[in-house]
């Protein structure tokens, strides 16, 4: 099977990894990903967060952590709202606390009223 696949060009990789069923398509993401954790970069918002719904939730945290930064903050702007929570429990409050009274006065104020 491997030496298939290897001989497989562009568009027989494409068409054979389209065929697979929505678990199947994950688990081999996921271990693209598990091999090489920049990976996870190369996928879309949408491909990346609605899996997330069906891991653990330990899971789920061990893959976003994976991400660097500047990838992180677009893909939890654009995550479904299902997901948000799961993100917020991992925010330190102590560091979230001094994020806003450094850079955010103006929304102490408001919250504050």
């Amino acid at each position: 099977i491997i030496s298939e696949v290897q001989s497989f060009n562009d568009q027989q990789f494409f068409d054979s990894i389209k065929s697979l069923d929505f678990k199947n398509k994950w688990r081999i993401m996921n271990e693209f990903i598990e091999y090489n954790p920049e990976l996870m970069e190369e996928f879309s918002v949408n491909a990346l967060s609605a899996p997330m719904k069906f891991l653990q939730k330990e899971d789920a945290i061990e893959k976003l952590g994976t991400l660097k930064s500047e990838f992180l903050i677009p893909l939890i702007q654009e995550m479904p709202e299902e997901l948000l929570p799961l993100v917020i429990s991992q925010i330190d409050p102590n560091i979230f606390a001094q994020i806003l009274s450094k850079d955010f006065e103006d929304i102490l104020k408001n919250i504050s009223l």
